[in-house]
């Protein structure tokens, strides 16, 4: 199940996004997973709102952050900003699912991605990730423009790559190109009943 926590909901949500936030130390910093902690970063207060998945006993297996362009991380000098703009980061996926349930995970978290991009009015991506990451976006038939030269980020092994990805003229079809099943995004403004189900009682 596909959770948006938007971020007026982090307090009402704070356990669900506090597991999301252990599975990224797990997943981001595999040499530390043994130690117990959080990873997030100055990116992960206001503004940022967040997909999570939950498997039928509600346990966090995936995650993704979008940031409006005009809170994204200052990655390179041409990094665009404005109210069409959003940044996708730290999408990660529980590493101890099967193959292609990880698969499925993936593509779900995209299609998510696609109905948040189209409730909010954001028509380009801003990504920044390994090739292999960026070209799951051109697969899906996107348009993706890089941006600047190729950078290391700290504590990486591996080149990162900027890009602006965007589905010209075809908003409506995003979700059906992200993914082959229907997928429905479930937003606590809408579905009260989910802050009972996943909200934390003590604040809700």
């Amino acid at each position: 199940m596909l959770l948006l926590i938007r971020p007026r909901h982090h307090r009402r949500f704070r356990a669900v996004l506090n597991d999301s936030f252990r599975l990224r130390r797990e997943v981001f910093e595999a040499d530390r997973a043994d130690e117990i902690g959080l990873e997030h970063d100055a990116f992960d207060g206001n503004p940022a709102s967040y997909l999570v998945d939950l498997d039928d006993a509600g346990r966090v297996i995936a995650t993704v952050r979008a940031t409006p362009g005009s809170a994204a991380s200052p990655v390179c000098a041409d990094v665009p900003r404005g109210a069409d703009v959003a940044e996708i980061s730290r999408l990660c996926v529980d590493p101890w699912l099967p193959r292609e349930q990880r698969l499925q995970t993936v593509l779900r978290l995209r299609a998510g991605m696609a109905q948040l991009f189209g409730r909010r009015g954001w028509t380009r991506g801003l990504v920044v990730g390994h090739d292999r990451h960026i070209q799951a976006f051109v697969r899906s038939g996107m348009t993706v423009r890089l941006l600047g030269p190729p950078v290391l980020l700290p504590g990486d092994s591996q080149l990162s790559f900027v890009v602006l990805a965007s589905e010209p003229g075809r908003p409506e079809r995003a979700a059906e190109l992200m993914a082959g099943d229907p997928v429905r995004l479930r937003d606590p403004d809408e579905d009260l009943s989910l802050f009972t189900r996943y909200g934390d009682r003590a604040v809700a």
